[in-house]
């Protein structure tokens, strides 16, 4: 519905249900997270609502393996590169920032 109304999907707002269902967490821990301020979400009183978009950059914060190199089947001698979840957050945003500043 949104996509038809000219949202795209990372400006679509999710409860809190929809995200812990994408992501496949319960409600719970991501609540926590929103209180530890990891994660972006909007308060509307007792309703709460997160972004798609702030989602992703929270999972790809989250993500402990970059690149085809890290999974089964790799070769011993390529060595998986694991960001710190600090290093991993802020180069999520610094590309949302570019691509924010490119739509203009």
């Amino acid at each position: 519905m949104a996509e038809h109304l000219g949202i795209e999907a990372a400006d679509r707002l999710l409860t809190l249900d929809e995200a812990a269902d994408i992501i496949q967490m319960s409600r719970s821990y991501l609540s926590r997270e929103i209180s530890k301020h990891h994660l972006t979400a909007f308060k509307f009183g007792r309703a709460v609502r997160v972004f798609r978009g702030d989602l992703d950059v929270w999972l790809r914060a989250h993500r402990t393996g970059q690149g085809p190199a890290c999974g089964p089947g790799r070769p011993e001698q390529q060595e998986c590169r694991v960001m710190d979840d600090g290093a991993a957050e802020r180069a999520a945003l610094a590309a949302l920032d570019d691509d924010m500043t490119r739509r203009g």
